[in-house]
């Protein structure tokens, strides 16, 4: 019934809805839908961004972090030091991350959350994506195949992802800085 009114439509509708794995999806389905979007993780400014994002959460509820701010932890540096280590992780696995660290900086009775904590925390976590690299990959390739397009310009071919001007740079300590679009 679902793809039958998908069919025959009469008005322009937006439907939006995720899956974790587009493999189950059938393609009867998939053929009637006009775009479709593939998310990938994280480049490293998306991680950057989702690590302060969940630092700044966690400072917020607990009692020695409320009145300081990400810079009075972190500098730049230190948090690309944890960005390059955190290549495959996905979203909820950053988050995760950052909850491990707040527990271990708790438990070690430190006044705050330090880079070791982090560190720790981020050196704790396979990533899926590590430990399951052969199905994702072939995930990957079934999007690229059905035509999805990239959710984020910094996952697209090289050729259609313009450079952004004024773009940040990231240097991770361990080769050359890291810029939109490189999907590092």
């Amino acid at each position: 019934m679902f793809l039958t009114w998908v069919e025959e439509k009469q008005e322009d509708v937006i439907l939006v809805a995720t899956a974790n794995n587009i493999a189950t999806l059938p393609p009867e389905l998939l053929s009637r839908l006009s775009v479709a979007f593939w998310v990938d993780l994280p480049d490293s400014i998306q991680r950057l961004e989702i690590i302060k994002i969940h630092v700044k959460k966690a400072m917020a509820r607990s009692n020695w972090g409320k009145s300081l701010k990400i810079s009075d932890l972190f500098s730049d540096e230190k948090l690309a030091e944890v960005v390059s280590k955190t290549r495959e992780f996905s979203g909820r696995e950053l988050e995760a991350a950052v909850k491990d660290a707040l527990a271990r900086a708790w438990a070690k009775k430190h006044s705050k959350l330090m880079l070791d904590d982090l560190l720790d925390a981020v050196g704790a976590i396979s990533p899926t994506a590590k430990v399951k690299k052969a199905e994702l990959d072939v995930l990957r390739e079934k999007a690229k195949n059905q035509g999805m397009k990239p959710a984020s310009i910094v996952h697209a071919e090289p050729e259609a992802a313009p450079q952004a001007q004024g773009s940040r740079r990231i240097n991770t300590g361990g080769g050359a800085p890291i810029q939109p679009g490189t999907g590092s």
